[in-house]
C-alpha cells in the first residue's frame, strides 16, 4: 500500500497496487484504529 516517495505527488490513471498490498494495508489501518480506540478508554 505504501509506495515510493519519489513520485513528487504526481498520480497517473494507470497506477495500480497489488491485491495483497490492499489487504495488508486494510489490516494495518484496522489494527491502528482499534489500538487508538481502545487507548481512549
Amino acid at each position: 500500500m505504501f509506495g515510493d516517495s519519489d513520485s513528487d505527488g504526481v498520480h497517473g490513471l494507470n497506477q495500480r497496487i497489488r491485491v495483497r498490498s490492499l489487504y495488508e494495508g486494510r489490516e494495518y489501518l484496522y489494527r491502528v484504529v482499534k489500538l487508538y480506540a481502545n487507548a481512549a478508554d
